[in-house]
């Protein structure tokens, strides 16, 4: 990956984090954090959680569960 690719992978991520106080409410960021193993009283959880995503391309419930939080 280039410096740019790399650079634009991280907005995007970062982006994400931001949305997500925005479209969840507080109890489904917990079910999500608690689903995905971040920890609750972690700091930066939601990049934590947002890392997380995408990690497993071979297992298609892990995709398919990765599609559903970004759409």
């Amino acid at each position: 990956m280039t410096n740019n690719n790399i650079r634009a992978l991280r907005r995007e991520k970062e982006f994400l984090a931001r949305r997500i106080n925005s479209r969840l409410t507080p109890k489904e960021r917990e079910e999500l954090y608690m689903k995905w193993d971040v920890p609750l009283e972690g700091k930066q959880r939601k990049l934590q959680f947002v890392n997380k995503l995408w990690t497993d391309p071979y297992d298609s419930r892990h995709v398919q569960e990765s599609a559903e939080i970004v759409a």
